[in-house]
């Protein structure tokens, strides 16, 4: 119920109206801005520190496969 309540706030509207038109997609949407906001913040606020900006949160086995992806597009 408090996720209901924090996405009606985000969008202005009343939970009862969300849980009428909304669906999963403006949680997970939701969610994804204020993630992509707290990112900028983080930023932001390292730049004015003289730091660098946080690095994305991956797995090793990502950062691999991106690396094995340039690695690929170099031969060719």
């Amino acid at each position: 119920m408090v996720t209901i309540d924090w996405v009606a706030k985000r969008y202005g509207v009343l939970p009862s109206e969300l849980i009428a038109r909304g669906n999963s997609i403006d949680v997970m949407m939701a969610d994804l801005g204020v993630s992509y906001e707290n990112h900028l913040n983080k930023k932001a606020e390292a730049k004015s520190k003289g730091g660098v900006a946080p690095a994305p949160k991956l797995s090793q086995e990502e950062m691999a496969q991106m690396l094995e992806n340039v690695r690929k597009r170099k031969q060719k």
